[in-house]
């Protein structure tokens, strides 16, 4: 009996979670969809009767969003795919115990997660690196995240020395050890790695208020924000300020959201492997 009460609260508790984190994006789809009129009376109904897509002919036809989706979608596989490889590469220098200071350079690394420089230092070190209005501003300052390294450097930690070993004794090189042994078995967690690497180069916002002049190197979130502010006049950068309808700024937010969605469903086996990982010790 106690099992079933808590089965049903179980039940109750998640549905009521799950519909709080839903209902926003349905709400928002909602009201990129139905007619304008059925817009400004602020009461929508669960499920539409009437669709109008004409907001999203509007941005795809006039590209309100064109120059702002190419530079997010560069930024997102070209800085992931750097990242991956330096942030890997890092993580598998610092798991190897014979590697002379190994504490110190972890030491030194770690201090960087506590501080940091500031806006000012940071735009004049990027601004002698010529970076300022370049788009690998959006690549190379966070080319590594110190906490991502350290997570695949403790899963390469949990790999047995012995398989190393007889790597080194069949002749392999560090490069192979690395690929075939240490990033093969960690995987998983090097998956869901990616996959926060890809959400933060999807998100990216600051970088494109600050660095960036030229409005069509700013990334789709910068875009957003520019387009959500058109009305009260507070958008940043080069992008002229104007009224925008409001079913234009609900389908820009879909827009913008749906592509990163649609990764999560292929990679969500990889969440499970990655926190069961190492979680069993023999």
């Amino acid at each position: 009996m106690k099992n079933r009460g808590f089965t049903i609260f179980n039940y109750i508790f998640f549905g009521v979670l799950a519909f709080v984190m839903v209902y926003p994006f349905w709400y928002a789809f909602l009201s990129s969809v139905v007619p304008y009129s059925d817009l400004m009376q602020r009461t929508l109904p669960i499920i539409p009767t009437k669709f109008d897509f004409s907001a999203y002919k509007e941005i795809l036809v006039n590209g309100l969003l064109g120059d702002a989706y190419l530079t997010t979608i560069k930024s997102t596989f070209i800085g992931l795919a750097l990242s991956l490889a330096f942030t890997v590469s890092g993580a598998y220098v610092l798991s190897i115990e014979k590697l002379p200071g190994a504490k110190i350079i972890s030491s030194i690394i770690i201090l960087t997660m506590f501080f940091s420089g500031g806006l000012i230092p940071m735009y004049i070190l990027l601004s002698d690196l010529k970076l300022i209005n370049n788009f690998w501003v959006y690549v190379i300052p966070s080319l590594i995240n110190t906490v991502y390294m350290f997570i695949i450097r403790t899963s390469f930690t949990d790999i047995p020395l012995s398989l190393r070993e007889a790597a080194e004794i069949d002749g392999a090189s560090e490069c192979r050890i690395m690929l075939t042994i240490y990033v093969r078995l960690s995987l998983p967690t090097i998956m869901v790695i990616g996959l926060f690497y890809a959400v933060d180069k999807w998100n990216e916002l600051y970088t494109a208020l600050y660095f960036i002049i030229d409005y069509k190197l700013y990334t789709l979130q910068a875009a957003l924000y520019n387009l959500l502010n058109a009305n009260s006049g507070t958008g940043v950068g080069g992008g002229a300020i104007k009224t925008v309808d409001e079913q234009v700024k609900y389908s820009a937010v879909i827009l913008t959201i749906l592509p990163i969605i649609l990764v999560y469903p292929f990679l969500q086996k990889y969440f499970t492997k990655g926190v069961l990982l190492g979680s069993v010790k023999e």
